[in-house]
């Protein structure tokens, strides 16, 4: 992509363009489509950081989670079956309660000491740093840094418990960035949330959803389909006419494989936003891939069977990345998905934490 233009829209940046902390420029039209606060925020200097001091750690904020949930629970559950024993045996009724009511607080009190020894080592490694910089998701605990490419993380706007420390913060959620071996919440400041959430669609960070990996399945399986049908057809076709049968396993086997390949980078890549799609969707590296698979499938005729078939399937993938980085952008462009983005952001971002 152009240096000097936009990486979200494309068009030529500024004097207004900004600096975000991908380290790439973006115009301040983009920037304010997505969040109208989010330009001065990022003009002005802000940072993305996200700090747990050992201060804001207490099993106050535990007990008023989800500590006084697992109490009730599990206080219901042990004494439900002392309470039967009872109800079976009246004469040692008193004696039943009485001893199952003290055997379930000196668990507690045991819980509540090995609860304090964890507040203690969670505080071991505190304060934590979790930051957005340089294109990278940076935690640092006891003075260790830890670094992600943002290519490598994923982020949803959700509860918070897969992240064992906010149990003592008191955070219930926030956005949650799913990265190689753990969980890191983020959103202890509430102002900061809305700025890094605006920041990562604008940046094309994936979302972790469910209905996206299911949603990369289904398109891709129908793609392989559609591309064994259309395949096939035009194996027969060409075979009707060549009285040759190899081309209609050659046909009907590349284009389940050009198929499947097209859907899954459409499925997979337009789900990042239009940045990651110009990126990653360049027209020549598409069609060297095809290139190369068209190779593969037609080097046992050679000659010019060889060289028409592997140029025919790299003008399918220049063609195919092209359309889709054209449609991407048109979409885009549309006022429906403007709106749809800005309610999108609304509704993600306008919660009590």
């Amino acid at each position: 992509m152009n240096d000097g233009a936009c990486p979200y829209c494309g068009e030529s940046i500024s004097d207004e363009a900004v600096t975000l902390w991908d380290d790439r420029r973006y115009c301040r039209h983009c920037v304010e489509e997505v969040s109208p606060d989010l330009y001065e925020f990022a003009a002005d200097g802000g940072q993305l950081v996200d700090v747990v001091e050992k201060s804001d750690v207490s099993l106050k904020y535990y007990v008023r989670g989800a500590g006084y949930k697992t109490l009730v629970v599990a206080f219901l559950i042990f004494m439900s079956p002392v309470v039967v024993l009872a109800l079976l045996d009246p004469v040692n009724a008193r004696f039943d309660l009485v001893f199952g009511f003290c055997f379930f607080w000196c668990g507690f009190l045991a819980g509540y000491l090995i609860l304090k020894g964890l507040l203690l080592l969670e505080r071991s490694y505190l304060p934590r740093r979790v930051a957005v910089e340089h294109n990278r998701l940076v935690i640092t605990t006891s003075g260790k840094d830890t670094s992600y490419p943002l290519d490598e993380c994923q982020w949803a706007l959700k509860e918070s418990y897969r992240d064992g420390l906010t149990a003592y913060t008191g955070l219930r959620k926030g956005i949650l960035f799913s990265i190689p071996e753990r969980y890191i919440c983020v959103g202890h400041d509430p102002a900061l949330l809305p700025h890094l959430g605006a920041f990562l669609l604008l940046a094309g960070v994936r979302r972790k959803s469910y209905w996206s990996g299911l949603r990369i399945f289904i398109l891709t399986v129908l793609g392989m389909l559609i591309g064994f049908l259309l395949g096939y057809y035009l194996g027969q076709i060409v075979a009707l006419l060549t009285k040759d049968q190899f081309w209609l396993i050659a046909l009907g086997f590349l284009g389940t494989f050009d198929g499947g390949a097209i859907a899954f980078n459409y499925a997979y890549y337009s789900s990042f936003g239009r940045t990651a799609t110009h990126q990653r969707m360049s027209p020549l590296i598409w069609g060297g891939i095809f290139f190369v698979l068209g190779v593969k499938v037609f080097l046992v005729r050679g000659g010019w069977i060889l060289l028409l078939g592997s140029g025919g399937n790299a003008a399918l993938g220049i063609f195919a990345a092209w359309s889709i980085r054209c449609y991407i952008n048109r979409a885009d462009d549309r006022e429906s998905i403007r709106e749809h983005r800005r309610r999108e952001f609304q509704e993600a971002f306008s919660h009590e934490t």
